[in-house]
C-alpha cells in the first residue's frame, strides 16, 4: 500500500499534486498512470493475515466494495487538494449523504433541513432517519426568522442544498453556516448542481 502523503513535499503545485500525489510508479512496474484495479477480492499471505484485515487490525484491501487501490489514490488526492485530513469516494450523492448522516447522528438528535431538497434526500430525512429516532424539523433557510425558529430547537446538524434541485433556489451558505454554528450545529451542504 502506498503512503499517500509521502510525495507532498516533492510535488507542491496544485496541478502536479492532482495528478501525482499518492502514487509511486515504482510500486506498479513503472506505470506512470495508476492502474485501475478491477478486482473484487484480494489474496492474503496467510489466513491469519486475512483475519487481521477483516478485524481492522491490519491495513490493506479485502473486498472491492469496501475500498481498492484506485479509490485510495483518488481519496488521497481529493483530501490533499481540499486541505482535509482524509477523503471518501462513494458511488453516488445519496451514498455520500447517507454515510455522513449515519456517521454524525444518533437516535434522539435533531436535524433541521431546508424545505427544498432533492426528492430522495427529502425522503431520507423525513422518512428514513425518523424511523431510527432522529427528529427532523423543516424550515425555509431563505427566511431568517424561520431559520432562527428552527435553530432555537438546538439541532445537532442542519442540511441544505444550494442551488437546490429542482428549482435552483440559492441559499447563502456563509450566513446559514454562521447562524447554525452559533446554535452549536454542524452544517452539511449538498452542492450537486454547483458541480
Amino acid at each position: 500500500m502506498t503512503d499517500h502523503t509521502s510525495n507532498r513535499g516533492r510535488w507542491s503545485g496544485l496541478s502536479t499534486r492532482a495528478i501525482h500525489l499518492g502514487y509511486d510508479p515504482a510500486s506498479e512496474q513503472g506505470a506512470l498512470t495508476p492502474p485501475v484495479f478491477m478486482t473484487s477480492t484480494y489474496a492474503f499471505e496467510t489466513a491469519e493475515d486475512g483475519a487481521a484485515l477483516f478485524r481492522g487490525e491490519k491495513e490493506g484491501y479485502i473486498y472491492g466494495r469496501t475500498k481498492n487501490p484506485t479509490q485510495s489514490v483518488l481519496e488521497a488526492r481529493i483530501a490533499d487538494l481540499e486541505g482535509a485530513e482524509a477523503g471518501l469516494a462513494v458511488a453516488s450523492g445519496m451514498a455520500a449523504i447517507s454515510a455522513t448522516l449515519w456517521t454524525l447522528l444518533s437516535a434522539g438528535d435533531l436535524v433541521v433541513i431546508d424545505h427544498t431538497l432533492y426528492g430522495n434526500s427529502y425522503a431520507l430525512f423525513t422518512r428514513g432517519l425518523t424511523r431510527f429516532g432522529i427528529r427532523v424539523e423543516v424550515a425555509d433557510f431563505t427566511d431568517p426568522n424561520d431559520l432562527a425558529r428552527a435553530l432555537a430547537l438546538r439541532p445537532a446538524l442542519v442540511h441544505f442544498e444550494t442551488p437546490a434541485n429542482p428549482n435552483l433556489r440559492v441559499i447563502d451558505i456563509a450566513a446559514v453556516s454562521a447562524q447554525a454554528h452559533a446554535a452549536g450545529a454542524l452544517v452539511m451542504v449538498d452542492n450537486t448542481f454547483a458541480t
